[in-house]
């Protein structure tokens, strides 16, 4: 008795009842809704849509996109492809200008700086063959700067002196190591074997075997008037062994 007058009572029993179909299934939408539907249907398809911001996102990410690919083509454009820089084209002049300023860039220590202007410029500061002769002589490893010399003899300028008088500093340098090293037998097998057969400057060689009587490091120092063994004594015979090296294997130093 209670439902019967719910439902033919109550108007909300009534609009419930109307908004059922004659089939009994829910009525089809109003006309507004239905064209809205349609119309969001529509962007849908046509790759438009608006959720929640997201094609704006879209947009600015096809735009950033765009961007990357043609900042991309530019780059490949410039030679710059993968972080590759490509090499200039330069004239003797402007090489021999650039190489001087590399020169200069190593010598106050900015050695990346120096590096990323010979790799722009296609240039390089030293011969690679002279570049590992100067650190095999800087590291004092003389067998291995001995045989970089050998390399090098295509390359020296002068005379055919060249090579023996470059040979003859380098085992002088050796040969006073050793005797500040307190190892005279190997001192005296470098004056013997090494440069004695040389018969190069025969009175060098007789001076240099008069160290063998020093007391100690001090003295030979003082009687050679060498440095001692180390980076100074090395850098100064380098600066003697590049004065027989063309500029273009490797610069004459503080140019």
């Amino acid at each position: 008795m209670y439902s019967q007058k719910f439902h033919h009572g109550d108007p909300l029993a009534s609009l419930a009842s109307s908004g059922e179909s004659d089939d009994g299934g829910l009525a089809p939408p109003p006309r507004k809704k239905q064209r809205t539907l349609e119309a969001t249907m529509q962007q849908a398809t046509n790759g438009c849509a608006q959720h929640n911001g997201a094609s704006e996102g879209q947009q600015a990410s096809s735009s950033h996109q765009n961007g990357s690919d043609l900042h991309s083509e530019n780059n490949a454009v410039n030679g710059e492809t993968n972080g590759d820089i490509a090499p200039k084209i330069i004239d003797k002049t402007n090489q021999d200008i650039v190489r001087l300023i590399g020169q200069h860039l190593k010598s106050i220590g900015l050695n990346r700086t120096a590096d990323l202007l010979m790799l722009e410029s296609g240039c390089r500061l030293e011969h690679p063959a002279a570049a590992k002769f100067r650190q095999h002589v800087m590291d004092g490893d003389w067998a291995k700067a001995d045989i970089d010399l050998n390399e090098l003899k295509p390359l020296l300028e002068g005379s055919p002196h060249s090579l023996v008088e470059m040979k003859f500093l380098l085992l002088e340098q050796k040969y006073l190591e050793y005797l500040e090293d307190s190892r005279a037998l190997d001192a005296l097998h470098v004056l013997r074997y090494e440069l004695t057969p040389l018969k190069h400057n025969t009175m060098r060689v007789h001076e240099l075997s008069s160290y063998m009587m020093c007391s100690g490091k001090e003295e030979l120092k003082e009687s050679a008037s060498w440095d001692g063994k180390g980076a100074n004594s090395r850098a100064l015979l380098m600066d003697k062994l590049q004065q027989y090296l063309p500029p273009s294997i490797m610069l004459p130093p503080r140019r």
